[in-house]
């Protein structure tokens, strides 16, 4: 299956690859981390008083669905990328993210950087390595199986249900532990309201991927 990203879009995929393997990884402080950029000043001040009630109930949510990482704290602490324990579709997400940033990268810039966007791939997945194209100002081509065209997609569900302040949602994607879901319900009424543009963003990605993933079927 081939899809084609264009402008934001392609930023914007980056991302919710990102968020979504970081929920596998027990990176659960990305959730607080990542309004602060997305909502107007005086919600975002708003949030900073209950910051820590939101943090303390990632917390407890990591610590009924993760029991190993008890000991660590929520924001400087994750499973490995590499680990047997970790879901194979966050390495699937991982070669995803790391071929579309990578081809992007030296598109954008053909001198190189010191990111890791311009790392070579470390296809470590279940599924061949991605084929990706970048050309003109801004579109990459990418070519998936259809196993990675639905990670994908869920991967912009997760992003565009946290966007939207859905946190409940988000986590149904990850587990059926009625605690952990209840108590990600509790932290939909802390978190701000994300400015309308970054939603639709993330809302026309998920949109664009559901196609491309229907017109193959």
């Amino acid at each position: 299956m081939k899809i084609t990203l264009k402008d934001q879009e392609i930023i914007t995929a980056q991302n919710a690859l990102e968020m979504y393997i970081a929920m596998h990884l027990g990176r659960y402080g990305d959730i607080i981390m990542h309004y602060p950029f997305r909502c107007k000043d005086d919600d975002f001040k708003q949030f900073r008083s209950r910051e820590d009630e939101c943090e303390s109930y990632l917390q407890h949510i990591r610590n009924t669905l993760m029991p190993d990482m008890q000991r660590y704290p929520l924001r400087s602490a994750n499973r490995g990328i590499f680990q047997p324990i970790v879901d194979d579709r966050a390495r699937d997400a991982y070669d995803m993210l790391q071929c579309i940033r990578y081809v992007y990268a030296w598109h954008k810039h053909p001198e190189g950087g010191h990111t890791v966007n311009f790392y070579e791939p470390m296809i470590r997945g279940r599924y061949p390595k991605l084929e990706c194209r970048a050309y003109d100002e801004d579109c990459v081509d990418a070519e998936l199986c259809a196993e990675q065209m639905k990670i994908f997609c869920e991967a912009a569900q997760v992003y565009d249900h946290i966007n939207q302040g859905r946190i409940r949602q988000a986590f149904t994607l990850y587990t059926d532990n009625t605690e952990a879901l209840n108590t990600a319900e509790k932290i939909e009424l802390l978190v701000p309201k994300v400015e309308d543009k970054y939603i639709k963003e993330t809302e026309r990605l998920l949109r664009h991927i559901q196609k491309a993933e229907g017109d193959k079927k």
